[in-house]
């Protein structure tokens, strides 16, 4: 009996890991997937869920830490992968390219973060990749190969009336600064009396506290989830996994994006897509202070936006990729 294909998803533990869970069961058609992720409380959780899952370790400017994630990457390609899906980002570059040079084929999938402007990964591997998936009509002609799906992490959004719960969730996500100005916000809405209790909030590395708040660090993805479907008012950084687990949700999220210019990321894509979430209604865009007016639209009904209809969803343009690879 021929044994199942493998099929290799890599992706950094967060959003770009979220995209691919998305997408995996629509896609793999019988296919054993092999997880590549980061070393991270995400990525150890992910073992939980997965049976075949492989860690490399975060390297960011650390010399030492990079060949580490080398080494890692080269062990990997020996287990002869043949196709690999890709999101991004850096920590598993190497283990995409060094899996290339040996024969296999890549697609690379960009998150739906990514709106004007490609990631520096994406400008990398799309040179070495079979096909690109893109999520935004305005990124199509800076990728070559590149197809338009429509956004994957809001195929699930819900339309309705006014949700219900009590509290507020605060997310900043799994990024390495701090994210200190976001809990200032919500340290100013709490003590306006803006914001409903009880507050929960996860905060990264930051040290936070506030009346009346309970926060924590990192919390696992069912209770990151669990919090989003329980709260009346969902407060958050401008990261696509987050954002798209509230409107699943039926929540209108009040988002804070992360400024490059102020140190709290490389780049302005969660500015980017956040603004155009905005226009479409579906956030809350923040950036210096909340009022009434914030938090009432927050918990407002939510609307689909049309254009989400009238493109091709990723499984699909995913399917027809990995099917002329096979």
């Amino acid at each position: 009996m021929r044994k199942p294909e493998r099929i290799f998803l890599a992706a950094s533990a967060g959003g770009h890991l979220d995209l691919l869970r998305v997408l995996a069961p629509q896609v793999l058609d019988g296919a054993e997937p092999v997880w590549v992720t980061s070393r991270t409380p995400r990525g150890e959780a992910l073992r939980s869920t997965a049976s075949d899952v492989e860690l490399l370790q975060e390297f960011g400017r650390s010399p030492l830490r990079a060949v580490a994630n080398l080494v890692g990457a080269a062990r990997l390609v020996l287990r002869r992968p043949r196709i690999v899906v890709s999101s991004g980002a850096g920590v598993v570059a190497p283990f995409c390219l060094l899996a290339r040079l040996a024969g296999a084929r890549l697609v690379y999938v960009e998150t739906m973060a990514r709106v004007n402007s490609p990631s520096k990964t994406a400008r990398l591997l799309s040179r070495f990749a079979a096909r690109v998936v893109v999520q935004w009509p305005e990124l199509a002609p800076a990728l070559p190969r590149a197809v338009v799906c429509r956004p994957t992490l809001l195929e699930n959004l819900v339309e309705g009336g006014s949700p219900d719960g009590s509290g507020t969730f605060v997310a900043v996500g799994t990024h390495r600064q701090p994210y200190t100005r976001l809990l200032g916000i919500v340290s100013r809405g709490i003590e306006d009396g803006l914001l409903p209790d009880p507050v929960l909030a996860q905060v990264g590395p930051a040290r936070w506290t506030a009346p009346g708040a309970q926060a924590s660090a990192h919390l696992r993805r069912d209770e990151l989830e669990a919090a989003v479907r329980t709260a009346a008012v969902v407060v958050c950084h401008g990261g696509a996994g987050i954002i798209a687990s509230a409107l699943a949700a039926g929540r209108r999220p009040i988002v804070v994006p992360r400024r490059a210019a102020l140190g709290e990321h490389v780049d302005d894509h969660q500015y980017q897509l956040t603004r155009k979430l905005a226009d479409w209604g579906l956030v809350v865009a923040v950036e210096d202070h909340l009022t009434a007016a914030d938090v009432e639209a927050a918990r407002g009904p939510l609307r689909v936006p049309a254009e989400l209809s009238e493109r091709p969803t990723a499984a699909a343009v995913l399917r027809s990729a990995l099917a002329e690879l096979a």
